[in-house]
């Protein structure tokens, strides 16, 4: 079927804001054809279809586990670039359960919105913007050059690298550092808890 999308009555939506437009005891496939507006993604879950609007110049991810670096996993049809804000909406069952794995070096962002698990077993990714994540970040043997300011709800570090010139700030508890380099002008401040 198609899916088409339009704004009435002069509506814009902002940023981040997701629009449930269906619900479903079960589902096979996807629409055949999609007319979006711009900065608009679909995700079809298991028991809703849900449109993400990112804005335009933002990459939204809609796959569930998988790879940063594969094309099909985003809204853009490739993975992010350093002139785009990346958003990373919490897919599949609720709650951060669902990991997006960082393992080819030079990747880019020029923010991060994140409510997933970011993972980075290998490979680099930089951001330069202010960034979010309400999921978890995990470095465990990659590298992550906050150039922008983090606040991260829980980051573990095993091995790598967390670096760059951004105040990185940890907020919850969970969090652990058992191996790998902090290194950079910017600064780490774990709150207590």
């Amino acid at each position: 079927g198609t899916l088409n999308v339009t704004h009435l009555g002069g509506f814009t939506p902002t940023g981040g804001q997701q629009f449930q437009i269906m619900t479903y005891a079960s589902r096979t496939g996807d629409f055949g054809t999609k007319s979006l507006p711009a900065g608009y993604a679909t995700l079809p879950g298991t028991g809703t279809y849900t449109l993400l609007f990112g804005g335009v110049g933002t990459n939204i991810w809609t796959g569930t586990t998988g790879a940063w670096e594969t094309a099909g996993n985003w809204s853009l049809g490739h993975a992010p670039t350093a002139t785009e804000d990346v958003l990373i909406p919490d897919v599949g069952s609720p709650g951060a359960n669902q990991t997006i794995t960082v393992s080819t070096a030079g990747q880019l962002a020029r923010s991060i919105t994140n409510a997933e698990i970011l993972s980075l077993p290998s490979g680099s990714l930089t951001f330069t913007n202010a960034s979010t994540s309400t999921g978890s970040v995990l470095i465990s043997g990659g590298t992550l050059t906050a150039n922008g300011s983090l606040a991260a709800s829980t980051l573990s570090m095993s091995s790598g690298v967390l670096n760059g010139t951004g105040a990185v700030s940890i907020t919850a508890a969970g969090s652990n550092w058992t191996g790998g380099t902090m290194s950079g002008s910017g600064t780490t401040t774990v709150n207590s808890g």
